[in-house]
């Protein structure tokens, strides 16, 4: 395990590393638009329906994906023996899974309504998601079951990746 001084200086040295890259960035000037022209035209697009539930969408869905249970952890190491290797394996089944559920929306569910998407997406959720209460309860403690439930959990992310 890394210490915080060690991390911090780590991350100094890979920022120290990239600095000659950046200096060799060269950006052509460009004539600013006037402020009070590009105030207007943001101000027009912000007042479109569409711009609003985008936003309030954004807004509500950072919310509700945010809350996350902070004795999970602790939970599934005493409840399911979870080590750090079945933790690692369930991180890249989640990678795995995100780019499968981007390829079959881009594929297939492009053309279906976003609000369909999301809702299908949030019960498929909660249906897995509420599989682990057979792990709170006592009925099937198992690590594999588990990484089933929380991987399967992250379709609702791709959807609102997308």
């Amino acid at each position: 395990d890394m210490s915080v001084p060690e991390f911090a200086l780590s991350i100094c040295f890979t920022i120290a590393a990239s600095i000659p890259l950046y200096l060799r960035l060269k950006e052509d000037k460009s004539k600013a638009e006037p402020r009070l022209e590009f105030i207007g035209k943001f101000w027009k697009q912000i007042k479109r329906r569409a711009c609003w539930q985008i936003i309030l969408y954004g807004m509500i869905s950072h919310i509700t994906f945010g809350v996350s249970n902070a004795a999970k952890m602790p939970a599934n190491y005493v409840w399911l023996n979870l080590h750090t290797f079945q933790h690692q394996i369930m991180v890249i089944f989640e990678k795995f899974v995100f780019f499968i559920g981007l390829n079959l929306v881009r594929k297939y569910a492009l053309n279906i309504s976003w609000r369909k998407q999301v809702l299908y997406g949030s019960c498929l959720v909660l249906m897995f998601s509420s599989m682990y209460f057979i792990i709170i309860f006592d009925v099937w403690r198992n690590a594999w079951f588990y990484i089933f439930t929380d991987v399967s959990a992250l379709f609702m992310y791709t959807l609102n990746f997308l």
